[in-house]
Order: C-alpha cells, then structure tokens, then sequence
C-alpha cells in the first residue's frame, strides 16, 4: 500500500524500495563464488553470536501481562450480587413447575427480593473482608465466611418478613431452595477465584515488575526490603556509572535512565520507584520528566519527609512508604472501558459508514492512480511503532518517505479528491481500523511521522515534554484538535501548543471527557481550514 505523511501538515509516503543493500547487489557480479557465500554466512554467524553476547538481562524478563487485582475484585463482587439475584428467580421456577406445579405468584415480587438481597449481600462480604484480593487464595476461609454471610442475609429477610406479617406470602421450601442454590454457587465462585489465584502465582502474573532508579546503596537496600513482597526487582538504572554495585549483590545495574525507556518498550514493566534521598529535588523533578514517557506507575521511595517532590499521595508497599509522582493515566476498569467505547463505536461507525467509504474509493481511483489506501509507520502507546491507515489524497509519484516537506496551501502533490478529504477531515475515516486493531483510540494525541519538523526541529527535540504524549495510545481526535489547534506544524509554538493540550487530556482523562471530545469532533471537526 502506499504510505503517506500524515497528520494536516504532512506529505504521502511511500514504502523503501531497495536501499542501500539492493544498490550496492545492483553494482556487483549476479554470480557468486561459494568462498564469498562460505564467507557471508561465516559473518553472519559472527554477528550472531556477538549479538548473543552482547544481549541484555532483561531478555529473560519476557513480555506478560499482569492480572489486574481491582478487576478480578470486581467481577467476584458482581458474580456474588448476580447469583444471589438469579438463585431467587431459580429458586421459585423450581418451586412452581417442579415441586408443587400450578403454583400461582407474583414475579415481580420474587425480582424487588432478589435485587435486595444483592445489594444486602454486596455490601456485608465486603464488610467481612471478602473482597480483599489476598484473601482468594484462602479457599476453606473464604469459603466458610461467604456461608455465613449469606445464611446470615437469608434469616434477616426472614426476621423482617416476620415482623412485618408478609411471610405468609412465601413458601419455606422456596426459601431453603434459594439458600441452597445460592451458597453453591457463591462456595464454586470462591473454589474457581482460589484456584485461578494458585495459577496466577505459579506463573507469575499476580507479582508486578519493578525498576530501580537511583543510587547504588539506596537502590540495594529498597532491593533486600522488597524482595519478600509481591513486587519482582528487575535491576538498578544508575545514571552514574561511577557508583558500582558489589559482585555479591544478587541484582545487576542494567544502564542508564535512557536505557530503561528503552527497555520499557520491549520489558513488562509495571512500576518504576526512584530511590533517592528526598532532599534532592531538582534530579528527582528532573527524572520525573524523563520518565514521563513510559506509561508505567512511578513512585518515590520514602525514606525521609518529602513535601517538595510533587508527591500526589502516599501508600504503603509491603510495609515501605512509597511516594506516587505519576501514575499509568488509563489502567484496570478504566482501560475496559475506554476499550469498549472504542470497539463499539468503531464497528457501529464502519457499519454505518460503508456506504461513504465506498463512494470515496471510487473517487480516488477514478482521478489518480495508484491504491485507495496507503499506510505509513508512527509511534503509538509506549512509543510502539505501527502502521496507521488514511486515504490517499497526493499522486502515487509524489511521495516523501522522511515526512520532511510538510504540506502547504496550494500544494501540487494534492489531488483534488485530496484536497476535499483533508478539507473535511474524511482521509482519517480508515483509522477506524486501527482504533479496532488496538493500535488506536477514538480520543488521543494524534500520532506523528518520526520524522516531522517543527521550526527545522524533530517534534521530540523541539519540545521538552513531546514524549509524554506516548503513555495513552494515539486517537482520531483530541482535545488539540476540537481547540483548533491541528494542521501545519511549521513553527515550535504551534507544536508547544498541541503538546500542552495533549498533556491536559492525558492528566484529566475521563469516559466523560473523552465523550465531550468526540461530540465536539462531530460538531467542528467536519470541516477544517487548516487543513490543506
């Protein structure tokens, strides 16, 4: 497909054909001796084994992804309400089709008990602890307080239908037919939690991965007081090669603090603690920074009273204060529902869409040739490269790969049909795509070419906090572009401006907000006069 500079102010791109290799293949002999292909492949072996040599400790730590214990929490609480409703219902059918048929009731009385009895129930189990993720692994425990509990709701409905003189109106053997049913299966939710959390911690998703960054006696001794906890040190990042870390230490320094970005990108990890003495504010604020580009929790090792750091709260982590100073924007429920509001509306907008999609397509191919639709390579979450979709709006021969001629007023390479999608923001349709593939949000900063300027400037160089905007995936829209402020790039204010925008979204962000964003897209982002 053909590839495109992409965002308002970029140029179509189109993919590498040949390089440097095929050039350098075109000028040579077609026929080789076996001694140059005995030597080729030797040099490969080479750099293979040298690139073996050279691999990082952290290859071992593969790619996983933790379970999130706020999620399996929930669920079990809506398992527990959600049986204890459906058992009530369970319980009379049997009662009046199968033990005593003809039996005539009243459903919606048996529906108000059964929506009672699960808000009772929610709200005594987590009363009685049973909602503390830790607690799943105490099968016979769980088990035996869950029993109780809800025995305990049963004979206080049954106390309250006696003292208002409506137990008449219910039968026994319903009630002991509920009970039943209802204590199987909150027992078997308690057995099936138990024994997933056994698998959890045999394979090791319930311990979260956790990078050191500070100096070597500080970091060594955070290591030692949270090797027994739930969270697995994957090594130091020290700045300063000068502090060495003893051979006797049982954790290695893995590099610098540019090394752990990287590292991130191809490392599951899920938080990153600085441990460093409090006092020392400005390198703290200052990896703070650095580290904004990793969508990762960050935390500040207590070891001292720190009001100075921008610390947002505190908590304790296996007995260890610990600072929060940035934390992932989007995780757990928040991540499920921000997925779902994507997936759905997506497929509901291609679906309606289709029509659209099709009339464009005719339009490109009849005026120009060359494919419908290009790809082109940028930067999403975690600053994972992938491939974004967009119609194309320039001549097939009009290309620019590096994305370093923006597009201006008046531009040549413009098609007409080109001209007339980007006016209207309609190129961007086929992302749509991309928002269902995962590589996309509907709500996001938008994506850049890694090759685009501002002011003569890569967009990473010319603004401090550009990378920052790589800890939520990249959307269709955002709130830079219902603020007017999208299209050409030429200048760094107008770069610092988007970036400050995206900043804002990312630290406010909300189901509700990105709502907002997307009934404004639909109310201004039709039509674009930065756009050309």
């Amino acid at each position: 497909m053909q590839r495109e500079q992409a965002d308002r102010g970029s140029a179509d791109v189109s993919p590498i054909v040949g390089g440097i290799g095929e050039a350098g293949r075109s000028r040579s002999s077609p026929r080789k001796s076996l001694w140059s292909v005995t030597k080729a492949r030797s040099a490969d072996i080479q750099a293979e084994s040298a690139q073996k040599a050279n691999a990082t400790p952290l290859t071992r730590f593969t790619k996983r992804k933790t379970v999130s214990q706020p999620i399996v929490a929930s669920l079990m609480r809506l398992w527990d309400a959600s049986w204890i409703f459906a058992s009530a219902q369970l319980g009379i059918c049997i009662y009046a089709f199968i033990i005593r048929p003809g039996y005539t009731f009243y459903p919606m009385r048996f529906v108000l008990i059964g929506f009672v009895a699960a808000f009772a129930s929610s709200a005594t189990f987590n009363g009685l602890g049973l909602y503390e993720f830790a607690e799943f692994a105490k099968v016979g425990s769980q088990t035996q307080r869950i029993l109780a509990g809800w025995t305990a709701i049963v004979l206080l409905g049954l106390s309250v239908a006696f003292l208002t003189k409506t137990s008449a109106h219910y039968s026994r053997i319903w009630l002991v037919t509920w009970w039943a049913i209802g204590a199987l299966g909150l027992a078997a939710g308690r057995v099936a939690v138990g024994w997933f959390h056994a698998r959890w911690t045999e394979t090791g998703r319930l311990q979260r991965r956790a990078a050191i960054v500070g100096g070597a006696a500080e970091a060594l001794r955070l290591a030692d007081d949270l090797r027994a906890g739930q969270l697995q040190i994957i090594g130091i990042f020290d700045d300063q090669k000068t502090r060495t870390i003893p051979e006797s230490a049982d954790i290695e320094r893995l590099g610098g603090v540019e090394s752990l970005v990287e590292s991130a990108r191809t490392t599951a990890i899920d938080e990153i603690i600085i441990a460093l003495p409090c006092n020392a504010v400005d390198r703290i604020t200052h990896l703070t920074k650095e580290l904004r580009a990793i969508p990762v929790d960050i935390r500040l090792w207590i070891d001292m009273p720190a009001r100075k750091c921008g610390v947002k709260h505190i908590e304790y982590c296996d007995g260890l204060a610990m600072a929060t100073l940035l934390e992932r924007p989007v995780k757990h429920w928040e991540a499920v529902y921000k997925r779902l509001t994507d997936v759905i509306l997506s497929t509901a907008a291609l679906i309606a869409l289709a029509w659209v999609f099709s009339i464009l397509a005719a339009a490109i191919k009849l005026e120009s040739r060359g494919p419908v639709l290009f790809k082109q390579r940028r930067f999403g979450f975690n600053g994972t490269p992938f491939e974004i979709l967009k119609f194309r709006t320039m001549y097939s021969q009009c290309t620019d790969h590096d994305a370093e001629q923006l597009t201006m007023r008046s531009d040549r390479r413009v098609t007409r049909v080109g001209r007339l999608l980007r006016r209207f923001n309609l190129d961007e349709l086929p992302q749509l795509i991309n928002v269902i593939k995962g590589d996309m949000s509907l709500v996001g900063p938008r994506p850049h070419p890694a090759r685009a300027k501002a002011g003569g400037h890569l967009y990473a160089d010319a603004v401090e906090e550009y990378a920052a905007r790589f800890r939520v995936k990249p959307g269709m829209t955002g709130w830079a572009q219902v603020n007017g402020w999208r299209g050409e790039t030429d200048t760094v204010e107008k770069l610092q401006k988007r970036v400050e925008h995206d900043l804002f979204y990312i630290e406010n962000w909300s189901l509700g907000f990105d709502l907002r964003i997307l009934f404004l897209t639909a109310v201004r982002g039709f039509i674009d006069k930065n756009a050309y």
